[in-house]
């Protein structure tokens, strides 16, 4: 299991070399709510899932960065509950005084996306 946490660390850092070090700590948050996020049911939570999710609150911020209050929805009822849970976390971060603007949250995300797709095409499928 720690060899292939290793492996996939070593997967996702070329989707987040360039994030800046405030986007660091914001992608800390996201990723410590997706290690924490407990599918309902038998439902496992796949790389798919996370990228899915990810992409989906992004492009949900990305709208609303232009002015355009739309929200999208992912696919796979994991990827929705996880894009929810995404969303929670970033409103609470907001809630709390963190200044997190909506185009900052949805690069770190698209990195997140990045990572996860990356790794699941090097192997990887299962998250949780």
């Amino acid at each position: 299991m720690k060899r292939q946490q290793e492996q996939d660390v070593a997967r996702i850092l070329p989707s987040i070399e360039r994030l800046t070090e405030r986007q660091y700590q914001l992608f800390f948050v996201f990723q410590t709510a997706i290690a924490q996020y407990k599918p309902e049911g038998l439902a496992r939570l796949l790389d798919e899932d996370v990228a899915e999710a990810a992409r989906t609150v992004a492009a949900t911020l990305e709208t609303a960065s232009r002015g355009v209050i739309y929200e999208h929805a992912a696919q796979s009822l994991p990827a929705q509950r996880l894009a929810s849970n995404l969303t929670a976390v970033l409103a609470e971060l907001r809630s709390h005084g963190a200044k997190v603007y909506d185009g900052e949250a949805a690069i770190v995300l698209r990195a997140i996306a990045q990572g996860a797709r990356d790794v699941r095409e090097a192997g990887g499928g299962a998250t949780m």
